[in-house]
């Protein structure tokens, strides 16, 4: 653990480590992550939030046996299209970061099951979200979508979906087909009604609506 430090570098020592399984160096000054970070070989875990990144090193993709990874509270604009490498990931925090966009080849990573990009600047569900059929948890609050696609009718093992505080003006009917729903949150947003389907919804627990101009 080298969390809370004031690391503006990781050392060469930790990525020579190759038996490493969890890496924490959230809370430091790092800008960047060093190429040789792909000969951790052997991690599963890697958390570096609240730290000055910039962007995902492609480097990082070559590590197949992540699990678990955390790049939350950065500056990352682009995500590289070798993500769709990490095929065990099963947890990716991305939230408050600057992602315009994610590339379709997220739609690779079939073992996602909780995928976080709240407060980014998303002005729509990246079109390859939609294909990780096994996603449980998806949360993209605060961001500058207007529209829901018709693709959600593939998440049909989705069974929490936050979406306030963006732009979006209707739910389309195709919300139906998320049968194992259980929490739908879409507050602050531009809503005026409600599809009939979401009463078809027989699995939901939390609706939270508040703050729209449902008539």
């Amino acid at each position: 653990y080298l969390g809370n430090n004031k690391l503006t570098n990781i050392p060469s020592s930790v990525c020579n480590a190759t038996s490493l399984t969890e890496l924490n160096l959230s809370s430091n000054k790092l800008s960047k992550i060093p190429l040789e970070i792909k000969n951790l070989v052997n991690l599963t875990n890697f958390i570096c939030s609240r730290n000055q990144l910039t962007v995902m090193p492609s480097e990082l993709c070559n590590i197949i046996s992540l699990n678990h990874l955390e790049l939350n509270q950065n500056r990352i604009s682009a995500i590289p299209v070798q993500i769709g490498k990490l095929v065990n990931l099963e947890y990716l925090q991305l939230d408050d970061n600057q992602l315009l966009s994610l590339p379709k080849e997220i739609g690779s990573l079939k073992s996602l099951k909780y995928l976080y990009l709240s407060n980014n600047k998303l002005s729509e569900i990246p079109a390859g979200v939609t294909y990780i059929n096994g996603l449980k948890q998806l949360y993209l609050d605060q961001n500058q979508l207007i529209n829901i696609p018709v693709d959600i009718k593939f998440f049909t093992r989705l069974q929490v979906l936050h979406l306030n505080r963006n732009n979006i003006e209707f739910i389309p009917r195709e919300i139906a087909a998320l049968t194992s729903l259980k929490t739908l949150a879409i507050s602050n947003n531009l809503l005026t009604i409600l599809p009939k389907e979401i009463g078809n919804l027989q699995g939901l627990r939390n609706l939270e609506l508040d703050g729209n101009q449902i008539k």
